[in-house]
């Protein structure tokens, strides 16, 4: 068995968000088809100042600085992964790639994505508030530190193209590799009790469209007055928990054993899933959902129809029509008998045979094993 560096920013010990998790799985796979040594936990600090000066300047109406991503911050990442790398490994797999851009790889690289830097800039950030210049930079880094890696594994078709897209390099060394979702099926999992209910979850509750849940709940609750809403993650703005059937559950680390549980427990006495997210890539959230039997609602965008069969593992929709038929597909779990059983049922399946992280483990070790991408 080959040795391989192993990468990331994050605490492989930690699963608590959808990257994060990520980053766990794809550790442990790794590990079990090669002598992995680990350098985890490289998220370095910013550089004070740069952030204090970005912000400031942004908040006068100029360009900011990616500060994340400075050439100092770049720089200080890569001297602790150089610090830590020793000369037994023949890969170096990244988890991620624009924290990577400064490390000098003396032997051959390969890294995992959900999204390139250029994706990433398109959905989460405004890029018109950053400086072009430096985001030129970071974009034409990338792109040489992903064309020539040996292997670029993305969770999704959208992202790799959307990848080359934006950076016009050839694809011949870029594979889809997916992302596994799927909880363990265990009956020791702790649901929330009470009546019926809807669940949405997001970290970033605007980001993650939970305005427009609460507001098609709204409608749907005046034909249905027991249903309720239960929101996990970030905590709503004010306006959004008057309704008393909005009910805000807190944070729940999926780290932690019993949190696990409750996650699960929430998923799985669900009436469905709603997301209707318009800032977001592969959202792991709802293959976990789809895993303990959980149809759900979401927008057809990202990597998002690449998880979700419309009509049989839950609803897509266009950004143009959620207003009108969020709620309408809500009230249809609500209406239709069968139709969350039988859309749970075929979510289940669908995950169980397509997104399990022993298949992303199996589609990675069958492309480093070719000829000379060798790990």
């Amino acid at each position: 068995m080959k040795r391989i560096h192993y990468i990331s920013t994050l605490s492989v010990e930690e699963f608590s968000g959808g990257w994060s998790a990520m980053n766990h799985h794809l550790h442990d796979q790794l590990s079990k088809r090669y002598e992995t040594l680990l350098i985890d936990g490289m998220d370095v600090p910013f550089v004070p100042h740069e952030k204090a000066v970005s912000k400031i300047r942004r908040s006068l109406g100029l360009k900011g600085l990616f500060a994340g991503f400075s050439v100092r911050r770049l720089d200080r990442l890569a001297a602790g992964v150089a610090e830590r790398m020793t000369d037994s490994a023949s890969l170096n797999f990244f988890h991620g790639a624009t924290p990577w851009l400064h490390v000098e790889s003396r032997i051959p690289h390969a890294c995992y994505l959900d999204a390139c830097f250029a994706t990433y800039m398109d959905v989460y950030q405004d890029a018109g508030r950053f400086h072009a210049y430096q985001l030129k930079g970071l974009f034409e880094k990338e792109s040489v530190f992903l064309a020539r890696a040996k292997a670029v594994f993305f969770n999704s078709r959208w992202a790799l193209e959307d990848c080359v897209r934006h950076y016009g390099i050839p694809s011949d060394n870029m594979h889809v590799a997916g992302l596994g979702g799927v909880f363990e099926q265990t009956s020791d999992f702790l649901p929330p009790g009470g009546g019926p209910y809807f669940l949405f979850i997001g970290h970033d509750f605007m980001g993650k469209g939970g305005d427009k849940v609460v507001r098609a709940f709204e409608k749907v609750s005046v034909r249905f007055p027991d249903i309720r809403l239960i929101v996990v993650g970030q905590r709503p703005p004010d306006r959004f928990l008057r309704n008393p059937r909005v009910e805000y559950a807190g944070t729940i680390d999926k780290s932690d054993p019993v949190g696990l549980r409750r996650i699960k427990g929430y998923f799985h006495d669900a009436v469905c899933f709603v997301l209707p997210t318009s800032k977001d890539s592969t959202p792991l959230v709802l293959l976990e959902s789809s895993s303990m039997g959980c149809p759900v609602v979401s927008t057809r965008r990202f990597g998002i129809p690449e998880m979700v069969l419309d009509g049989v593992t839950g609803f897509l929709l266009d950004d143009s029509e959620i207003e009108e038929r969020l709620p309408r597909c809500m009230e249809r779990f609500c209406s239709e008998e069968g139709l969350r059983g039988s859309m749970g049922a075929a979510a289940e399946l669908h995950v169980m045979d397509r997104f399990t992280w022993n298949r992303v483990g199996e589609r990675i070790h069958a492309v480093l094993s070719r000829g000379d991408v060798r790990a």
